[in-house]
């Protein structure tokens, strides 16, 4: 299944969110404002979201309609993200998606 991994980034103490769209590679890069100006300084709770549709046995048409279903597995929680003061730095989550 293919999918597009969505993230959301909640600062504690702060109801501005932070979000972010990985591609196919994984990679994805932290959004407050604008596309590609990164999280502010702070401690987030970090929600993941992956959908898909199963694909390869149905037609364009039954796939096109077939239910999206989560590909995160239940209970799926990564750890805090904190973005230090002086500035960004590589963060990786290992999610499994099927």
């Amino acid at each position: 299944m293919k999918c597009t991994h969505e993230h959301s980034f909640w600062q504690r103490g702060c109801p501005l969110p932070g979000s972010a769209v990985s591609g196919a590679d994984g990679f994805f890069h932290g959004t407050t404002f604008t596309d590609g100006d990164g999280l502010r300084p702070g401690t987030y709770e970090v929600r993941m979201e992956c959908e898909g549709r199963p694909a390869g046995t149905l037609s364009p048409d039954e796939a096109h309609t077939a239910p999206v279903k989560s590909l995160v597995p239940r209970g799926f929680a990564p750890p805090d993200l904190v973005v230090p003061p002086s500035g960004p730095r590589p963060v990786r989550y290992d999610l499994d998606v099927k």
